[in-house]
């Protein structure tokens, strides 16, 4: 079975690297947004982030939804980090995540989520495939008048 868990920018694990070296006191990437994409992202070699997210038009209501308050943990959709016994650390929705009802165009064939550092702009820190019950890559197209969510337990990010 194919690993289809989402991966986080090298650009990321060098701030979490450099908070276990002491060089930093912490790690404060702020307020987190997940968004959807029409495409895989790519590494951008210059910043270590990742680029080429193809996110539907904000015209057919779509926007970025918010994961929660940095500092502020009633606030956050995700669970904490749990570590398996083969060492893999996971972390996953506690909640759902809901996105705002489809507009009249579509949002087209969604392939990924993607998650940002800002509601709009900012950095892609990590990414997934949007994947079925069974782990494998499910891309989802949907239409007008419908509301994307992802149920509790959808969204998975392994740190490796």
């Amino acid at each position: 079975m194919a690993e289809n868990y989402g991966k986080i920018a090298p650009a990321v694990w060098a701030q979490i690297a450099s908070e276990f070296t002491s060089q930093n006191n912490t790690i404060n990437l702020g307020d987190i947004y997940i968004a959807l994409s029409k495409a895989e992202p790519t590494l951008n070699k210059s910043s270590y982030y990742f680029e080429g997210v193809e996110e539907p038009a904000s015209a057919q209501n779509y926007a970025r939804k918010s994961l929660g308050k940095y500092s502020q943990p009633d606030t956050l959709l995700f669970g904490a980090p749990t570590v398996a016994e083969d060492g893999k650390v996971t972390c996953t929705n506690k909640s759902e995540i809901h996105f705002d009802t489809v507009g009249a165009e579509g949002w087209g064939t969604i392939s990924h989520w993607a998650l940002f550092d800002a509601a709009t702009g900012g950095h892609c820190i990590a990414y997934g495939p949007i994947v079925n019950g069974e782990n494998s890559p499910t891309p989802l197209t949907p239409v007008a008048d419908r509301v994307v969510l992802f149920k509790k337990g959808a969204v998975t990010i392994e740190f490796n």
